[in-house]
């Protein structure tokens, strides 16, 4: 097994700029900071493309972003484990419900699209509250370009 050292694709380089409202964006940085440990935004916008596509979620995504074959297939060693992302993030919960506000009212972001995530965001699974953010965080980085 070989660990990921980059480069990164180009739609995780724009997942590493601020996004235009102010509760995507300070999701994104909390979020990013809780997904690879050691701390590194590359690594983190990596782990953060994958962990969109990892559930269901993927058939909204796919629709709206392309995932590159090389992003599944790679192995980020300093990835850390959704009960641990998950455990930090609490902590930033409040965050979410105006996160996902935001997004709801950027142009193109479908409705039905919106309801699926906010289930997911709220479930009690861990796996599935920490994909609905990262994919929320992947539509909001497509949709604000």
């Amino acid at each position: 097994m070989t660990c990921w050292n980059g480069p990164a694709s180009t739609f995780e380089l724009r997942l590493l700029k601020p996004l235009p409202t102010y509760a995507l964006e300070q999701l994104r940085l909390r979020f990013m900071f809780a997904l690879v440990s050691p701390a590194d935004q590359t690594k983190a916008a990596r782990v953060a493309f994958q962990m969109a596509f990892e559930t269901e979620i993927k058939a909204v995504l796919i629709k709206m972003v392309s995932l590159p074959a090389s992003v599944p297939e790679s192995v980020v060693c300093e990835r850390r484990h959704f009960v641990d992302i998950d455990r930090d993030m609490h902590a930033q919960r409040f965050l979410v419900g105006p996160a996902l506000d935001e997004l709801e009212t950027t142009p193109n972001m479908p409705s039905p699209y919106m309801d699926l995530l906010r289930r997911y965001a709220s479930t009690d699974y861990p796996r599935y509250r920490m994909c609905a953010l990262a994919a929320a965080l992947c539509l909001a980085t497509f949709l604000s370009s």
